[in-house]
């Protein structure tokens, strides 16, 4: 259902809150206890969700996120089509934005190494059914992302004493 993936792509990292910035933003590599507070932000946004009936559907998509094709993801180590479909995709996009999008310890990288990243993950990161769609779209996805950013950039300045309230 897409209103269940619109809301699960929306809240599947709220767990994040309940890990440290000292670890969000490490510029290094994550210690093996830093990684395993890391992996456990999932569980902790299906606990921040659970309560609340609204989402009583999103809350599995939440905690398969991080679920990996090949069964070497966590939380619970998920293998192939057990893995919710909306987690499978979420997986596939937040891997994209993560890559694409910088970071206060790292640039973001081009949209062409993440897309090579993702082609090279399916089969053991990613579904590649949701890998073939995703790269059939990524293209068209760019130009309206840029299309997009381009809108919220005025082209020449505009002052207030301009605008008039009829």
């Amino acid at each position: 259902d897409i209103e269940r993936l619109r809301i699960a792509a929306r809240v599947h990292d709220i767990g994040k809150i309940g890990i440290g910035d000292d670890v969000l933003n490490k510029a290094g590599r994550l210690t093996d206890e830093e990684w395993a507070v890391m992996k456990g932000h999932p569980i902790i946004s299906e606990q921040l969700l659970s309560p609340y009936r609204q989402f009583r559907h999103e809350t599995g998509i939440v905690r398969s996120h991080h679920e990996r094709w090949d069964g070497k993801g966590y939380p619970d180590g998920l293998v192939g089509a057990s893995i919710p479909l909306a987690a499978r995709i979420i997986a596939v996009a937040d891997t994209y934005d993560a890559m694409t999008t910088s970071r206060p310890y790292r640039p973001g990288l081009s949209r062409q190494i993440a897309v090579d990243e993702i082609r090279s993950g399916a089969l053991t990161q990613f579904d590649p059914q949701v890998v073939a769609s995703f790269l059939q779209i990524v293209d068209e996805w760019s130009k309206i992302r840029s299309i997009g950013s381009e809108d919220q950039t005025a082209k020449e300045p505009v002052s207030a004493a301009s605008w008039s309230s009829s």
